[in-house]
């Protein structure tokens, strides 16, 4: 019997192929069987990487799940659990691999190896064995090593893929894929590879690579998408805001207030305009993290309905950033959303994540578990914003004022 070819040696993100069947061979016991394929993007369990599951469609429409894969001699042969008498050698049928289990899979896997690498260098510790299961991946070295060594191990392997865009953007469309019925969705400032200052050659490259995503977002998702990046004009570097729309267009707002202690100042140029724009009779206003202290730049001179915070807000600081969200929504009548990351970043600062959303009256309507890694979704009542400003006509009372550069 000839070899299988191995469809995923050379594309691992490609998710589906067409092939012949080889052999079939049934299994009494199970009522299901194994089929050989000319050629398979399934991987079989090997490399202490466990097999892909997905399904097997025969011409007829008929769907076989197959529910593990194993190699022997170069035929990969996939366990399904049933086998037709339409499943014959010669028989065409469409492999489709379930890739949300395939790339955390392949994740785990990474991880095991940058990990494995830098303990060995750290430590030289030898990886003498792993397994990557449902959730996590279980490393064996050859030496005992400490719980502050591997807290510096994990800061290590963090810095690694901290400013790696294009596997950030990968884990980005799987969440965002993910989500459901949301009108607005909003992600993290520069989502795409954690607040840096190594923006000029780790992330500004990948700037339209950001921009296409989140185009692609919102239309496939027909929702409103926001987060920040790292953008490269004139020989200026800004922390820029993108506002996806569903029909294709793109709206910015720069960064106006740069956090000094993080020396955002020596590597980034402030912006210096406000954004406010509608959608789904929605007025909204974006800013980015620092802007949050300064009530000033967020005053409501122009009847937003949403302000909306995008944030890498550490951890030590996280009783302020609860704080101001309530501020702003209460002194602008409006509401608030905040949305911070989450973990440890490549410089060893944790964020407690915190996001939440926030009514004008200054009551939590939504928030995140404090270090969880989640999507919240919640309803706004624009009719009850509009009736409450009517009733309590706090902006009517607003001073006067004028912002000079």
């Amino acid at each position: 019997m000839q070899r299988t070819e191995k469809y995923f040696e050379n594309d691992a993100f490609r998710k589906t192929a067409a092939g012949v069947i080889l052999a079939a061979e049934a299994d009494a016991k199970t009522g299901g069987g194994r089929i050989a394929l000319d050629g398979t993007v399934f991987y079989p369990e090997g490399g202490g990487q466990p097999a892909d599951r997905g399904t097997l469609t025969l011409a007829d429409g008929t769907v076989l799940h197959v529910t593990d894969v194993h190699e022997t001699n170069g035929i990969i042969w996939h366990t399904v659990d049933a086998l037709p008498e339409t499943a014959q050698p010669g028989a065409a049928v469409t492999g489709t691999i379930d890739w949300e289990w395939r790339f955390d899979k392949m994740q785990q896997h990474t991880g095991e190896h940058i990990l494995s690498g830098i303990l060995h260098s750290m430590f030289g510790a030898e990886n003498v064995g792993f397994h990557i299961g449902s959730d996590a991946v279980r490393m064996d070295t050859n030496i005992p090593i400490s719980a502050e060594g591997l807290k510096a191990a994990e800061t290590a392997a963090n810095r690694i893929i901290w400013e790696n865009v294009p596997v950030n953007l990968k884990l980005f469309n799987k969440r965002i894929a993910a989500i459901e019925g949301a009108n607005i969705i909003v992600l993290p400032e520069m989502f795409a590879s954690g607040f840096t200052m190594k923006g000029k050659e780790r992330v500004a490259p990948f700037y339209e690579a950001v921009y296409q995503c989140m185009q692609e977002w919102a239309r496939e998702k027909d929702a409103l998408i926001m987060g920040s990046t790292v953008y490269f004009e004139d020989e200026h570097y800004y922390n820029r805001l993108l506002v996806a729309f569903p029909d294709g267009k793109i709206l910015h707002y720069d960064k106006k207030h740069l956090f000094t202690m993080g020396e955002e100042k020596e590597h980034f140029t402030a912006g210096n305009e406000l954004l406010v724009f509608d959608y789904q009779g929605v007025r909204i206003a974006p800013f980015i993290c620092y802007d949050l202290r300064f009530p000033v730049w967020s005053r409501n001179t122009c009847g937003y309905d949403l302000a909306v915070y995008v944030a890498n807000w550490p951890e030590a600081r996280r009783q302020p950033w609860q704080i101001l969200l309530m501020a702003r929504a209460i002194e602008n009548q409006c509401y608030v959303i905040g949305v911070n990351r989450v973990g440890e970043d490549g410089v060893g600062l944790n964020y407690s994540g915190d996001s939440a959303v926030i009514s004008p009256k200054g009551d939590v309507l939504v928030a995140c578990e404090p270090f969880a890694d989640e999507v919240k979704q919640v309803d706004i009542d624009l009719k009850a914003l509009r009736e409450f400003r009517v009733k309590f006509p706090v902006l009517e009372d607003r001073d006067e004022f004028t912002i000079e550069d």
